[in-house]
């Protein structure tokens, strides 16, 4: 049977264990440390309305982004706002450039701490054997390489690395590996010219590192690449530039083939928030408009409920409680597969 797994930010958060921070987490994290920097530019002299960030374009109301989720601020700092003059819009990208280098610093150093502690998750590395072994098709929205490394661990079967060899990094990197992954909302080892925007700039670096192999800590690689940032998208509306990009547009056309091709579809760790409406779009149309099987492992009991409102279908099976996503692994793995 053909399958196909959605991970979202709580796959990654199962994964790194207890400690690793959520979107949100890695927001205050990374609000924190352009604080800091900020503080050091203007060495101490605030403005009267400075928040932090900025002394000339306050965002923050009481200390807290003004949007309820971190990543939809991003996407309002990413997008052209039709009410704000050219150099205000101009302002906000630059700032949202800033919490990106931030985000992606903080997501690294989680990654190299959650590493540190040990080899990967039992059920982790089971659930990857379980995809490798099926050809399973993976579609994520989280910019952690958490998966690419297992993979790479499964694969040379506990021994010494050196390898770095990509796996299909979305489209970018199309080597000979039997599982899909497509990456939509980028990737921490992903970078390009931020100034231009072209899709000719963006290209796929080798993982730092995995749990085996301490390679290069996360934290450093990204600073080894003039000129270039780390690619990420926040979760933008369809008006967004990112969309005008055909590597973007290739990422999202091969997650939509996959998720419509597959008989079930497992949604792990993804709350399916209304707001991102290029993603619900998405997958009412791969999945809404036939009837394939949408499993749902995710702890929030009002998901279901969501999911059935948005694709107009109740998922077939669902995963709830807090070891949702480990428990679904070890059902999954001894079923073969489902």
């Amino acid at each position: 049977m053909n399958d196909a797994f959605l991970l979202g930010a709580g796959f990654s958060m199962a994964v790194g264990g207890p400690s690793f921070p959520s979107t949100n987490g890695l927001g205050e994290a990374a609000i924190k440390m352009q604080q800091s920097v900020h503080d050091a530019l203007v060495d101490g002299s605030h403005s009267h309305s400075c928040d932090g960030l900025s002394c000339d374009n306050p965002q923050l109301v009481n200390g807290r982004w003004p949007a309820p989720t971190f990543e939809q601020w991003l996407s309002l700092l990413a997008d052209q706002q039709p009410w704000l003059f050219p150099q205000e819009n101009d302002r906000n990208h630059a700032m949202f450039g800033d919490l990106t280098s931030a985000l992606s610093l903080q997501l690294a150093l989680a990654m190299d701490q959650s590493m540190d502690r040990g080899g990967p998750p039992g059920w982790f590395r089971s659930l990857v054997e379980c995809w490798l072994d099926r050809e399973t098709e993976i579609v994520t929205f989280n910019y952690d390489t958490f998966v690419e490394a297992a993979i790479e661990e499964v694969l040379t079967r506990g021994s010494s690395l050196g390898l770095r060899t990509p796996v299909r990094y979305g489209g970018l990197v199309a080597d000979s590996l039997p599982v899909g992954l497509a990456k939509l909302h980028g990737s921490l080892n992903w970078f390009w010219d931020a100034t231009s925007q072209s899709a000719e700039s963006i290209e796929a670096r080798q993982i730092a590192r995995t749990w085996l192999d301490p390679g290069t800590p996360h934290a450093s690689q990204g600073r080894r690449i003039p000129g270039k940032e780390t690619f990420i998208i926040p979760p933008t509306s369809a008006k967004s530039a990112y969309y005008d990009n055909s590597v973007v547009r290739a990422l999202w056309r091969q997650a939509y083939e996959s998720l419509r091709s597959a008989a079930r579809v497992v949604a792990i760790g993804y709350s399916f928030p209304p707001e991102d409406t290029v993603a619900i779009g998405m997958l009412r149309r791969a999945l809404g408009v036939r009837s394939a099987e949408l499993i749902l492992v995710n702890p929030d009991p009002s998901l279901p409920e969501r999911v059935t409102t948005l694709l107009g279908g109740a998922p077939s099976q669902i995963f709830g409680g807090l070891e949702c996503v480990q428990e679904f692994a070890a059902y999954w793995v001894a079923n073969g597969g489902g």
